[in-house]
């Protein structure tokens, strides 16, 4: 909001549109991407999360770090469909490694976690922030 001279109103518009878009795309590249990959390498389960957090981190830090705001958007946009872009290799490899009656706990247990961290933890994280 200081940065970019923009009211809460007008980040909320422009943050949920482009995080909704690139979610949406993230996932559904993971959908169709994601099998493909792990029919050839088992390994792309845990090493596409892993690349894919690898690249987010440091474009996350430039994406905040700018000064402009278009590319700031751009650079969410980027960020959000690669970081969505794991969410269902790394579920499938809870699915993968765990015993047939522990897997709706285990996916229980990441989604609580996710909501925990993410959703409580997260906010307040930052509103600590200077």
């Amino acid at each position: 909001m200081r940065v970019h001279e923009l009211t809460l109103t007008e980040i909320g518009t422009l943050l949920g549109f482009v995080v909704g878009a690139s979610a949406f795309a993230g996932t559904l590249m993971s959908a169709t991407l994601g099998p493909l990959l792990v029919r050839q390498d088992r390994r792309w389960e845990l090493g596409w999360p892993a690349l894919a957090y690898g690249i987010a981190i440091p474009l996350y830090i430039v994406a905040f770090l700018t000064e402009s705001l278009v590319l700031m958007l751009v650079l969410f946009s980027i960020v959000n469909v690669v970081a969505y872009s794991c969410v269902g290799m790394l579920l499938s490899s809870v699915q993968t490694v765990l015993p047939a009656d522990a897997r709706a706990m285990g996916i229980a247990l990441i989604m609580f976690a996710g909501g925990l961290i993410g959703a409580g933890a997260g906010p307040l994280l930052v509103g600590y922030l200077p």
